[in-house]
């Protein structure tokens, strides 16, 4: 089985369509309807007893087969070898366990950031497993009577787009619990094996990320000693992640994480001549910090930031995040990691799972909005109603999606553990771990040794003061390097509307054709002629006082605000009257800087060709 060409850049690294054997449709239609909805020629085909499998992969997904051709088995992403293990290749190892063991224990034994498909002739089974924390997706969809899965929304056969998961995207700046801006296009779960049945797709979970009351039995543990277990399980995770010859590299901010990888990777004399860090943005404390650390310590620095080219920036945020997630459009820069690195590099990455600081939590709602980062869905602003469906029954939505989660700790009054549990779950893999995956693994292996498996399941045991403020992780920091504060620590600090809203007022006639020279998936739920006057409005290049527009104008506006119905605009008042309505700092449809220019990269994405 198995049909293979040159990989070509622009494909999904995998895509796969699904048949119903009872379509009765032949080998050449399905191929032929395959090409016609993603543009490109099957690399794979295969038969089960229920489906035709036709599948595009690229050459970063790895293949192995056995059973004389009847299994066949797909990786996505990078699974980590015990020390001295090296052969043979990782996707056939993955096989002989699937073989051996089957799709549950196999799954179990699964230490990777990855995602795998199966596909068994002799069981009749089509099987997809997501790693611990879904940092490789995979995204299903049905359409019509064939089933698809994707790593990339990009190229699915989606006809409209889910207003509530633009909503969404619009407040969070990213789109959790699988739902996706396309409509019934879901995102996979981690930590489940998900079979492709008759009646479609099913998941059970393999392992859960639960906080155990105490201890082992009879083994009780201090501080020093979760310390220092720690301590041991982080050195190991950072040498499972070392490959190859290639080059080291360190994401460096001006923080705790990243700076502990720093230091266990310079700990190693071997690596120091390959060592270099990456630290990206143009000014600030947190990269200033970065820098003067990487000096201290003669390593060399890949500096990136914002060029200042906002119309680049929304194209990237586009073309890279594909409405799944939206990261500070300042670094475009970024994606020069592709020319300045390899496929035999590594980068080293501080993302963890270890506590937010001891903030006040007395609720389930203070948890997703103060802690991982889920505005309540009554802060959809009226400018839904402008679409098909109205602000009230995007609410309804987004308050079921909320339920669902919160239905999971059914009385636990524990906020805490709720929420490293709710961050693990939501926050990590669909903001984080998705902004690495479209960005950086395409283009270099991307590391992450604070969510090694060993360190998961240590974590589990911790008892919830431990981590609050993450305070066992500073205790094990400052246990490994007496020098951890020698540089100072970089102030928290983020992006100021200011900054996005004076790059939109100086580039706002180069960022126009992101509404008006093409047609987008979008237009249903912010017609175009709507999001051109937002951007007018907030960038103050229309101002709406009677005697600084022409009566022609001011009628022609009218009436487009009484078409979407406006309300919250004021002609002939004064700056004074307009601050008392409440439109100080703020846009047409109290659309930000940062909203709008979310907006325009959704638009950008979502553009019809």
């Amino acid at each position: 089985m198995g049909l293979d060409e040159k990989n070509d850049g622009a494909a999904p690294q995998l895509i796969a369509m699904f048949t119903p054997v009872s379509m009765q449709t032949n080998e050449a239609k399905d191929v032929d309807h395959f090409k016609a909805v993603t543009g490109f020629e099957p690399r794979f085909i295969a038969n089960t007893l229920d489906y035709r499998v036709v599948l595009r992969r690229s050459d970063l997904v790895k293949y192995a087969s056995g059973c004389g051709g009847e299994v066949a088995l797909f990786l996505h992403g990078e699974v980590y070898a015990s020390e001295g293990e090296s052969s043979p290749p990782p996707e056939q190892r993955l096989l002989d366990e699937y073989l051996r063991s089957g799709v549950f224990q196999f799954a179990k034994s699964i230490h990777g950031s990855c995602a795998v498909l199966i596909v068994d002739s002799r069981h009749n089974r089509i099987a997809f497993v997501t790693d611990r924390v879904n940092s490789k997706k995979l995204f299903v969809t049905q359409h019509g009577l064939h089933f698809w899965v994707s790593t990339s929304l990009r190229r699915m056969p989606a006809c409209e787009i889910d207003p509530a998961g633009v909503a969404s995207y619009m407040i969070n700046r990213y789109v959790y619990l699988g739902r996706t801006v396309l409509k019934d296009v879901v995102c996979l779960e981690g930590a489940n094996v998900h079979v492709l049945e008759r009646g479609g797709v099913t998941a059970e979970p393999y392992w859960r990320f639960e906080f155990a009351d105490s201890a082992p039995k009879g083994e009780h543990k201090t501080r020093e000693d979760l310390s220092g277990g720690l301590s041991e399980l982080l050195e190991q995770a950072v040498v499972r992640r070392l490959r190859g010859d290639g080059r080291v590299v360190c994401s460096l901010s001006g923080g705790l994480d990243s700076r502990v990888i720093f230091r266990l990777l310079l700990r190693n004399e071997r690596l120091r001549p390959r060592l270099h860090t990456l630290i990206y943005g143009e000014a600030g404390d947190d990269p200033d910090v970065a820098t003067l650390l990487a000096e201290e310590y003669g390593v060399p620095q890949f500096r990136y930031g914002f060029n200042g080219d906002m119309e680049e920036a929304l194209k990237i945020n586009g073309e890279y995040c594909e409405g799944a997630v939206f990261f500070y459009p300042r670094l475009p820069g970024f994606v020069n990691l592709g020319r300045d690195f390899s496929r035999s590099d590594v980068l080293f990455v501080g993302d963890e799972c270890f506590g937010w600081q001891n903030m006040p939590l007395a609720s389930f709602d203070d948890v997703l909005t103060k802690a991982i980062g889920i505005r309540s869905p009554v802060t959809i602003p009226n400018y839904y109603d402008y679409g098909k469906s109205s602000s009230q029954d995007i609410q309804e939505v987004l308050n079921s999606d909320n339920l669902r989660l919160q239905e999971q700790f059914r009385g636990s009054t524990n906020w805490h553990d709720i929420k490293d549990i709710l961050y693990l779950t939501q926050r990590l893999p669909y903001m984080l771990l998705t902004w690495r995956e479209f960005h950086a693994s395409s283009v270099i292996n991307v590391a992450n040794p604070w969510l090694d498996n060993d360190i998961l399941d240590f974590m589990r045991t911790v008892p919830t003061e431990l981590r609050l403020d993450k305070q066992l992780f500073r205790m094990t920091a400052a246990d490994m390097f007496n020098d951890l504060t020698r540089i100072r620590f970089a102030k928290p600090g983020g992006l100021p509307n200011s900054a996005v809203h004076l790059s939109l007022l100086l580039q706002r006639e180069s960022i126009k054709p992101f509404i008006t020279s093409y047609d987008s998936m979008l237009d249903d739920v912010f017609p175009p002629d709507l999001i051109m006057m937002a951007l007018l409005d907030l960038t103050n290049q229309l101002r709406l006082d009677t005697w600084r527009i022409p009566k022609m104008v001011r009628m022609g506006l009218v009436r487009l605000m009484r078409k979407y119905r406006q309300t919250h605009m004021y002609f002939g008042a004064s700056p004074t009257t307009r601050q008392r309505r409440g439109r100080t700092g703020r846009g047409l449809m109290s659309l930000g800087p940062l909203q709008i220019e979310a907006l325009l990269a959704l638009r950008s994405f979502l553009r019809k060709d």
